[in-house]
């Protein structure tokens, strides 16, 4: 056996080294994928605020929505009575003129 190892010590030096290579490239990888998880958690964090945020953004849109939505109910009610009024007032000036050419006729000055 010693004969052996003596006879082949080049290629167990090669195996070894091989063998060493492989650990520490192993235990390199392994501490690039702690590195990477870490940064992996804090970018989620981040996201995850940022998320938060936007649904925050979300709902103040949506509230603001809500209030313009209400407040075009209201002017559409406004512009509604509005047009009306102006109708009426558009049939009394009509009225009035009537009246007035009757009143003239009658030789009465309005």
């Amino acid at each position: 056996m010693i004969q052996w190892a003596r006879d082949n010590a080049a290629t167990l030096a090669a195996w070894g080294a091989m063998v060493i290579t492989l650990l520490v490239t192993t235990a390199q990888d392994h501490a690039l994928d702690i590195d990477q998880a870490k940064r992996h958690e804090v970018a989620i964090v981040e996201l995850r605020a940022a998320d938060e945020e936007q649904d925050a953004e979300i709902a103040k849109v949506k509230s603001d929505l809500r209030s313009v939505s209400e407040a075009q109910s209201r002017l559409e009610v406004l512009v509604t009575r509005t047009e009306a009024t102006v109708r009426e007032m558009q049939t009394l000036t009509a009225e009035l003129r009537a009246m007035v050419v009757v009143m003239r006729g009658n030789g009465v000055k309005p």
